[in-house]
């Protein structure tokens, strides 16, 4: 009795929204170009020492530390590339990953995080902080993820 009772309040269920007058009036969803994301620069902090402390990366690829770290010279800042809809709104976020051996990363994003797309497309560039509390010496590789809310 009860699967019978199940299927006939499927089945009326199922009527009801083949005869529902709203159905009828519903509009496809829009629909727009495709973003597309592309990786143009790998961010690089170049050679830092090993001892604790921070070094930032600005804009332009300039590093600064504090603590008893040491940055040399200058980096090389991430971007990407993206292209849509012009005047598609985007919203772009960044998250750290996880640290490595004593070593963290926080990105930033030079630009503002809410843009609208032009016509050429935008640029995404990445700097940010790295942390070293105890770091184990050797090249590491961090990773973060830049998500992109498309509009």
């Amino acid at each position: 009795m009860f699967s019978l009772r199940f299927c006939l309040q499927c089945w009326l269920f199922g009527l009801a929204l083949v005869f529902s007058p709203t159905s009828f009036a519903a509009k496809p969803p829009a629909t727009i170009d495709p973003i597309i994301i592309t990786a143009q620069d790998t961010l690089d902090f170049g050679t830092i020492s090993d001892d604790d402390g921070t070094c930032t990366m600005d804009s332009s690829g300039l590093l600064s530390g504090t603590g008893s770290i040491i940055c040399f010279g200058s980096g090389i800042p991430g971007s990407f590339g993206i292209t849509g809809h012009k005047n598609r709104r985007v919203i772009i976020s960044l998250i750290p990953g996880s640290s490595v051996d004593g070593v963290s990363f926080t990105p930033q994003l030079v630009e503002s995080a809410d843009q609208r797309l032009s016509p050429g497309g935008n640029t995404a560039t990445v700097v940010g902080t790295l942390t070293l509390s105890n770091a184990i010496k050797g090249q590491k590789t961090l990773y973060y993820t830049i998500s992109i809310d498309y509009q």
